[in-house]
This record gives C-alpha cells, structure tokens and sequence, in this order.
C-alpha cells in the first residue's frame, strides 16, 4: 500500500494495450488456470502492459489490488455529439493481481497481469474467526445482521468518551448486536474510539456502521489513527460525521467509512486496552447524539444499502442460523441472499445491497455521469445482460 501506480492510454507512453474484464452477480471468470496447490481459479481481469523498455521487468505486482476505470471526454448522443467537461470514468469492483507473465512478441514485450475478483477474494476467506467453536451460529438476529458478520469483523473494543464527564464508555457488546442502541455523545472534544489487535492480519480499512438516528451538531469532525501521534486519516465516505444514515427512500442502512490504508499504524493504550486505533474526534456543540446499532470492520470491503427489503430488515432469523467453520464468506453469502428479494454489487469501495428491480423501465444501460458503476451500451437490440448493476 506504500506505492500506487498508475497507467493511461494518454500517457506520453502508453502502457495500456489490452485490459478485459468479466464481471457477473457473484463474480465473473474470462479463463481459468490452475495455482501451485492445484486449485483452480477463475482470471476475472486481464491487463496486458507494453514493456519494450522494461518498465515491469523489475517490478513484482503479485499482490497489488488494481483499480480498473474506463472513461471518456464526450459521448455520442443521438445524432449530435455532446461535449462533457473534463475526462469521466466509471470504476467497478477491484481486482488483485494473482499471476505476472511476460512475452516476448516480434516486435513488442508485453507484461500480462491475471486478476482474481474481489468476489474470488471473498471466496477464499472462511468465517472462522468470528467466535470459538466447530461452528458459527448465530441466534436473534436479522439477515442483515447476518450479512455484517460475513462481510466485516467486530472491532475488538469501541469505546466513546465524553469531554464534559471525563469519563469512557465502552460500548463493544453493544455494537455487535443490531437489537441492541448506543448514543454517542458528539459535544466538542467527545471521542469514539474503534480498536484492532496489534498485528498486521487486523488491519482495517473500511468501516460499516448502521446507525439508526442521524446526529446534529455544530462544528466539523474528523477522523484519525494513531501511529505515536494523532493523524488525520485521507478518506472519501459515505458517512464520515455519523449525520446521514438514510439512503434515498431507505432510513438506517448501513453505511461505509472507507479511507486510505495506514501503513504506520502502533498500538497505544486507550482506557486500559493496548491496541491499533482509528477514532472520530468531534469539534462542534450537540443538538442530538448520533445512535449506532452496529460496527464492522474489515480490509477491502464493507456492506452498503440502497433500500431496505423488508425481509432482510424481518425479525430474527428462525430457526438460528448454524454454518460450519468451513464455509467461505461467499457462500454464506449466496444463502443469505437466497431468502431475500436483494442483490448485491460490488463497487469501488464496497459491498452494496439493492432490491432487485423485477419490473425494469426499459432494455437500455446507458452510461451516467452520477451514480454507481454502469455497462456502456447505447442499442436498442433485446439481449440478456448479466452488467455489475442492473
């Protein structure tokens, strides 16, 4: 995460000589080849890199997540072309270089990177962990909650601390069971505290947090982590003040802090526990406490909503929810999903949940500047398309 490179077909250079990518509701696959272990796996990005200079030939990107974005500066539009100001993207979901190739062409070098999905890294990732036992079982609670033990882990401790007491409150129970309310106290100087074990597995770069009455208060917050000294996070969010947790029609669905991997963070103690924290500083006076029924967190990928099914949002799930060990995240996941009318898209940042849309407008998915990631397409033929929103 210390160094990012970036590759365009505008560049002085153009690096950039094919790039194909498969994407599907759990996942898409262009080819498959076999890992060292004998698994096979499914290549859902390819990235083919000129390299007559040997730009790549030093460089091992096994490893690197790769961000994806296809775009353009105008766009045709009927029969007239209309201009757009500046150069327009949409970015999918992101992939992770699993295999680094060079060839040899007449002519031309090229460095071939194969991508796994976000939805294969999902895949490979089991729920062990997320209690003790030979299974998971899970009593009382929603699919959503559900959904916020797969896809995110509990923060270790969360605490909140109130300037005007002086005093720590630890809410860490309470935040792992959506039933379950703490109201944040958000006066100038108030703190909420998030805590991960001290070790490089633990680290976080998304938060979910499902809220379920928005905050207000005067002044501005900000979000920091520690490594010897109180540091501003970079982060682009969703939630970043805990004002909104509403999305459109939908009231209190989880929501998504996402910032910038620190690649410095230590442990401090924070009232009593040594840990690697990230905490949100508030600097204006209250007028209502932000209440939080829930936090997850997690590296990679959080969970989002568009709108509320009212199945997933049903009382707890009978009987109790009971998988083994074993099971993968996704698969989890697919069940969930089957006793829902949801789906789920994988955006830039995370995990998001929408109903699915059973009577769609029209045959068309046409490019917008606004919104989530889109399929280009501008015909008017009847064809079926599997696109990463639908």
């Amino acid at each position: 995460m210390a160094t990012s490179l970036s590759y365009k077909t505008d560049d002085a250079t153009n690096r950039v000589l094919r790039i194909r990518t498969a994407e599907g509701f759990f996942g898409g696959s262009l080819f498959e080849i076999s890992a060292p272990n004998g698994d096979v796996v499914p290549i859902a990005a390819q990235i083919l890199l000129r390299n007559s200079d040997n730009e790549f030939t030093g460089k091992d990107l096994r490893g690197y997540k790769t961000e994806i974005k296809w775009g353009f500066e105008s766009y045709w539009n009927g029969s007239s072309t209309v201009a757009i100001t500046g150069t327009k993207t949409s970015q999918g979901e992101p992939y992770w270089v699993f295999a680094q190739k060079d060839h040899s062409l007449e002519g031309e070098l090229i460095t071939e990177l194969q991508c796994i999905s976000a939805w294969y890294y999902l895949s490979l990732e089991k729920i062990m962990g997320t209690s003790l036992g030979d299974t998971y079982v899970a009593s009382g609670k929603t699919i959503r909650g559900l959904l916020f033990d797969v896809l995110t882990d509990h923060a270790t401790k969360v605490f909140t601390f109130d300037s005007g007491g002086a005093s720590f409150g630890d809410i860490t129970d309470a935040v792992q069971d959506e039933t379950s309310t703490s109201a944040i106290p958000v006066d100038t100087s108030d703190i909420l505290y998030i805590g991960v074990p001290d070790t490089d597995i633990a680290e976080i770069d998304r938060i979910t947090i499902y809220g379920s009455t928005d905050g207000v208060y005067a002044g501005t917050s900000v979000w920091e982590y520690w490594n010897g000294a109180w540091t501003a996070l970079t982060n682009t969010d969703e939630t970043s003040r805990l004002t909104d947790f509403d999305v459109g029609v939908a009231d209190s669905v989880p929501k998504v802090m996402y910032f910038d991997l620190p690649t410095d963070m230590a442990s401090t103690a924070i009232n009593g526990s040594t840990l690697r924290w990230v905490r949100l500083r508030f600097t204006g006076a209250e007028t209502t406490k932000p209440v939080i029924n829930r936090i997850g967190v997690h590296r990679f990928w959080g969970l989002s909503n568009t709108v509320i099914d009212a199945i997933e949002d049903d009382s707890d799930v009978k009987p109790d929810f009971e998988v083994s060990f074993e099971t993968s995240r996704l698969e989890i996941l697919r069940i969930l999903l089957d006793q829902t009318k949801s789906k789920f898209i994988m955006q830039e940042n995370f995990f998001k949940m929408a109903v699915f849309n059973e009577s769609p407008s029209s045959t068309d998915y046409d490019y917008s500047i606004a919104g989530t990631h889109t399929v280009f397409a501008d015909s008017r033929e009847r064809v079926a398309l599997i696109p990463n929103e639908v």
